[in-house]
């Protein structure tokens, strides 16, 4: 049985735990009597209990969204979804459209820039984009790399 089991008694198993803390033997008791038949109830153990503890893993629900996300919505969309688990929404890809706002960001960050190279160039797409200029394909590449590390 795997920890994915516990999913729907989390919340039941959670109260129970921290009765356990209990100055009252009667309590910790009950409360460990009481966990085991609701462990025991969808088929799980304290074993499973004890398993699903720590895990640093993804549980499979996330991975299958993961996965979902890259095969049906094509492989941009799944690298975004791992992206917003694993580093949060709050520096989101930004469309072409939208590179003025990405090269603002960078300097907001500048920071978490290699060089004073880099820290020039975001300054100089800056100054294009606010200008209303077009950046070549080699800017915006290039924004877009810094940006995606900046965000990590």
């Amino acid at each position: 049985m795997s920890a994915d089991a516990l999913a729907p008694i989390v919340d039941k198993i959670r109260p129970l735990i921290r009765m356990l803390s209990s100055d009252q033997s009667g309590e910790i008791v009950a409360a460990a009597r009481a966990l085991v038949r609701l462990l025991k109830s969808v088929g799980a153990d304290v074993h499973t209990l004890a398993d699903g503890i720590g895990s640093d893993k993804l549980s499979q629900a996330d991975m299958k969204k993961i996965y979902d996300a890259g095969h049906c919505a094509g492989f941009e969309a799944g690298v975004r979804s791992v992206e917003d688990k694993l580093c949060g929404a709050d520096f989101h890809d930004i469309g072409d459209e939208d590179l003025a706002e990405m090269a603002r960001r960078c300097a907001m960050h500048a920071e978490r820039l290699r060089n004073d190279r880099e820290r020039s160039f975001v300054r100089s797409m800056v100054q294009q984009t606010a200008r209303g200029r077009k950046l070549t394909g080699k800017q915006a590449g290039w924004l877009r790399d810094i940006a995606s590390r900046v965000r990590r």
